[in-house]
């Protein structure tokens, strides 16, 4: 109706895939879920593959005690973030990748599958394990919104922040808004809740075919400066008690 389908970028091990787009409930195939199931995990690296999708593209995101997360890129550039429970029971880590550029919402399906594991001396194990898939998220946290400079020079951070201080009040103000209607709406919540839970969306385009964005965020992404477009907050994995 407006303008392209929004689409991303994303980066896999030093290459930048062009043209990415999310992937949609409809997407998620009985067959598409089958080649999901189908991984063989490196215990290791901690990489996994599939052995009916070899054209799949992978990257770890990150981990907890209770899952690790990937994020999933298939032969039709379509993205969605993988989390597999109990993948390394009792091994700590972080959740999301540094900038928070990546984060998970609606559930799309999901799998109990029995896994491959490749051990370092080149043996193999297998174990049962869920697999969820749920939406990909590009964003960033209120901590880490607009120009982020080079991660490198704490100049560049000083005058992103800068740059982008009217952004950053009205980032402020949506996610306050959205923390509080949460809330409301959802009495079971945690006391706890913070801003670290909320991610505002980022798009590579103003017009979508759906949807304007009319407020500008520069931002560094895969080494270059780039002028991105503030979309909806969106509430990251939360438990329920």
């Amino acid at each position: 109706m407006f303008g392209k389908k929004d689409t991303f970028s994303a980066e896999f091990g030093g290459e930048v895939v062009e043209g990415c787009t999310k992937m949609k409930p409809e997407d998620v195939t009985e067959d598409w879920l089958r080649k999901l199931s189908k991984a063989r995990v490196d215990s290791g690296t901690k990489a996994i593959s599939f052995e009916d999708a070899p054209d799949w593209k992978v990257k770890r995101l990150g981990g907890g005690a209770e899952k690790d997360v990937y994020m999933v890129l298939d032969d039709n550039k379509r993205a969605a973030v993988v989390d597999i429970r109990g993948l390394f029971e009792g091994r700590q880590g972080h959740h999301y990748e540094s900038y928070g550029s990546i984060g998970f919402y609606d559930n799309l399906g999901d799998v109990n599958t029995e896994l491959t594991f490749i051990e370092p001396d080149g043996s193999t194990t297998k174990a049962k394990k869920g697999i969820n898939v749920r939406e990909h998220i590009e964003g960033a946290t209120l901590d880490n919104i607009g120009l982020f400079g080079n991660p490198k020079s704490e100049r560049g951070k000083i005058a992103g922040a800068l740059l982008t201080f009217p952004q950053s009040l009205y980032a402020n103000w949506k996610v306050k808004r959205s923390i509080n209607s949460f809330r409301s709406e959802n009495t079971w919540v945690d006391s706890e809740l913070h801003e670290e839970n909320f991610m505002l969306e980022l798009h590579d385009r103003p017009i979508t075919e759906d949807r304007i964005y009319p407020v500008p965020i520069p931002q560094w992404k895969d080494g270059k400066l780039r002028l991105r477009w503030m979309g909806d907050v969106r509430v990251m994995d939360i438990a329920q008690k």
